[in-house]
């Protein structure tokens, strides 16, 4: 029989392991963590926390100076059963950074950061996540020229025949806009002879991969053939045109426009003007995209001229 009191009988006879207790061995075969009081090394039901360092991140050297500020989030790490005390940031082993939200400066280059979080029993957790800096020089000028399939691409360009983005070639439209473009062979300069159009009962978006970063926009829209509008163009959120071409000014030109792309993908929006003339055409001959090192919250040089040309 057993005796009420006895936690180590002389013999185990088979069941329990030599550091082990009778008692030890019944607690842990029902599925219960052992306690302190029973000889336990961690707190009853304690789970451990559960580290999220955050998405991967792919920024640039906008200035050029060989680093890059980035911002570190730990927010969505979490501990379901008590409190997360400790948020450590490390690379190769070492510490970087502390806290949840820390900011730090990585170079150029490929990064990876782990997280460890440990919570106010001691357990702990490590998530790992990927940081990419690309220097400024690795985001490179881009002409595209709006055209129709088969027509001359001027010298220097890309052509955007109007098909819809693919990841293959890296731009492209919302939608398939092939059959809005247009050659009129009226004028020698084949960058404005051409266009893509969308009318005042649509807006339609052009997007093509950059890396993040301040860029200087050049664009024109017109119709050699015909005045047009309102012409309607919205590059990353900035109206940079809403006006119509005169039929002795038949382009309107920006050049340098500064903006900010943050997602990876430069957006150009045009359609959606008024209807001055008939079905209120945005025409798209093409866009120039430099990647600048100007401060886009900061006083810059004079940048946006719009010219109006015949």
């Amino acid at each position: 029989a057993f005796r009420t009191g006895v936690a180590n009988p002389p013999s185990n006879r088979g069941f329990c392991a030599s550091d082990q207790t009778l008692t030890k061995y019944i607690w842990e075969y029902l599925g219960n963590p052992i306690p302190n009081d029973l000889g336990g090394s961690s707190t009853p039901g304690n789970q451990s926390p559960i580290a999220d360092a955050g998405s991967d991140q792919n920024l640039t050297d906008t200035d050029s100076d060989g680093s890059e500020q980035v911002n570190l989030n730990a927010a969505n790490s979490m501990d379901t059963d008590g409190t997360i005390v400790d948020f450590v940031w490390q690379e190769n082993g070492s510490q970087i950074a502390t806290g949840v939200n820390p900011t730090i400066n990585l170079e150029v280059g490929i990064h990876t950061v782990a997280l460890v979080v440990t919570d106010d029993s001691g357990a702990q957790d490590t998530d790992t996540m990927s940081i990419r800096v690309d220097s400024l020089s690795t985001a490179t000028m881009q002409k595209i020229n709006f055209q129709p399939p088969g027509a001359q691409i001027p010298s220097g360009f890309l052509s955007d025949e109007g098909a819809v983005y693919s990841q293959t070639r890296g731009y492209g439209w919302d939608q398939d806009m092939t059959p809005k473009a247009l050659e009129r062979a009226v004028v020698p300069e084949q960058e404005l002879d051409t266009f893509i159009y969308a009318d005042a009962s649509e807006t339609r978006a052009w997007e093509i991969d950059v890396p993040n970063g301040n860029y200087l926009i050049s664009l024109s829209v017109g119709d050699p053939d015909k005045a047009q509008g309102d012409q309607r163009v919205i590059v990353e959120g900035q109206l940079l045109i809403n006006e119509s071409t005169m039929a002795d000014q038949l382009f309107i030109t920006i050049n340098n426009e500064l903006v900010s792309v943050s997602d990876e993908r430069l957006t150009l929006q045009i359609g959606g003007g008024a209807e001055t003339y008939e079905w209120g055409l945005t025409t798209l001959n093409y866009i120039i995209i430099e990647p600048s090192q100007a401060d886009s919250t900061s006083p810059s040089p004079p940048v946006g001229l719009r010219i109006v040309s015949q």
